[in-house]
């Protein structure tokens, strides 16, 4: 058994022990996303987990529809109830422009939106969700580039508040590739967003395009 298997659940106890409310997990189905979930339902009973699943509308169709059966397909193995928050189609996109910015902020704002209102909805006073390692090295890269002060370089934090709802993020020190061998290790299959392997997301592009030549070169640079 290997670190990441021994620690990734003690690592979301630390975070999730102050708590005896229900918890709630941003889960899109992804590797990230699952192997939080997975690990969280190894400390916490899975009745008091509601795992929420967000439906940007911005796939294909039949994507999106295979993606939900898988999610439902594991939710039901961890025996963790799933809820689908639908954001309607066309609504990101109105977002965007009606802010004159990009779908990427827009989705964030009303990805937010929905959970936080479905946290109050359900009693769950937590949020948890899987933004790794390789997502802070990536925000980092972009707050270095596009930040109009220091304090924006201080990354994602690992605990905040909105709307009364305490938000966490236990993986931070997580390489998305050992989620991935995680899940893998238990049999688990996640799904894969269509989007990650386009140019037209800025994030994207920077771990197709930088952060695997700089890990090369700066083997801490997660750590750091």
């Amino acid at each position: 058994m290997n670190t990441i298997e021994r620690t990734l659940p003690e690592a979301i106890r630390i975070l999730v022990d102050d708590t005896e409310d229900r918890i709630a997990v941003a889960f899109s189905g992804g590797a990230d996303s699952l192997a939080l979930l997975v690990g969280l339902c190894e400390v916490r009973d899975p009745a008091e987990v509601v795992a929420l699943h967000v439906n940007h509308r911005l796939r294909p169709e039949a994507e999106l529809e295979a993606e939900l059966a898988l999610n439902r397909k594991n939710a039901g193995r961890l025996g963790v109830r799933l809820e689908v928050l639908d954001l309607g189609s066309g609504a990101v996109e109105e977002l965007a422009k009606k802010r004159k910015k990009g779908i990427e902020e827009a989705a964030r704002i009303l990805r937010y939106r929905a959970l936080l209102g479905a946290c109050h909805a359900h009693d769950c006073p937590t949020l948890l969700t899987g933004h790794n390692a390789d997502d802070q090295l990536e925000t980092l890269l972009r707050r270095l580039f596009t930040a109009g002060s220091l304090s924006s370089l201080q990354g994602i934090r690992r605990r905040m508040v909105e709307r009364g709802v305490t938000i966490l993020r236990p993986l931070l020190d997580r390489p998305h590739e050992d989620l991935k061998g995680y899940l893998a290790s238990g049999g688990w299959t996640w799904s894969e967003d269509s989007s990650n392997r386009e140019g037209a997301y800025q994030r994207n592009l920077l771990r197709r395009r930088v952060t695997g030549d700089l890990l090369s070169i700066f083997e801490g640079a997660y750590a750091a």
